[in-house]
């Protein structure tokens, strides 16, 4: 019958002593075994950091924790400095120019704030046309070679070296100027400067690979 068959097969699996060559030999990593706490309540299997490969994602509502499980790929160096570019600069930027209105700390006129908000518009505008024109456009550095990665050259691509990063850098400086914050520029510039040590390396990663 159907579950005799399910039955004979599940402990047939689990009888296997060698799981690693039966990953190997369908094209799979090794198996790996990862402790999760009691009281998961949500499981969600997705590509988080579209990098054309899935995660999983686990939530613990007891202890109000979510944990990511992501795939490798990913390059070492840039699981530093995403977080840094994606997360921590630009949050930092909203909590010191929060700081600046909250203790009057600085004041720019109308027309620079408009001119930072048309910055920012600029940047995402040039950001999303860099998505839609290379769909191996990721958050996170990683050569796709289950994608059969290419170099492209098309779009804005065909003027820009890294148009996504562009966007990005005009954003991050037009974003203290919107805020009417001029000590927000402090992290504005240490997110730059990250992005732009991420790009050295990313081109290197592209030449080497």
């Amino acid at each position: 019958s159907p579950i005799l068959f399910l039955i004979c097969t599940f402990s047939a699996g689990a009888a296997d002593p060698a799981p690693d060559t039966l990953a190997r030999h369908y094209g799979f990593d090794s198996v790996e075994i990862y402790k999760i706490d009691l009281g998961i309540t949500q499981l969600r299997t997705a590509d988080f950091n579209n990098d054309g490969a899935v995660d999983i994602a686990v939530a613990n509502n007891a202890k109000s924790v979510i944990e990511l499980l992501l795939q490798r790929g990913t390059k070492p160096w840039d699981k530093v400095l995403a977080p840094l570019v994606a997360l921590v600069f630009p949050l930092a930027m909203w909590v010191v120019a929060a700081l600046d209105t909250r203790y009057g700390w600085s004041r720019l006129a109308g027309w620079v704030q408009a001119a930072g908000l048309f910055l920012v518009v600029l940047g995402i505008l040039v950001t999303a046309r860099a998505m839609l024109a290379n769909r191996f456009f990721a958050s996170t550095v990683r050569i796709q070679k289950d994608r059969g990665q290419v170099v492209v050259s098309t779009g804005p691509y065909a003027r820009v070296r890294h148009p996504g990063y562009a966007g990005v850098l005009v954003y991050t400086f037009g974003t203290p100027l919107a805020l009417d914050s001029v000590p927000a520029f402090l992290p504005a510039g240490l997110c730059a400067a990250t992005l732009v040590l991420r790009t050295a390396l990313e081109d290197r990663t592209l030449r080497a690979e």
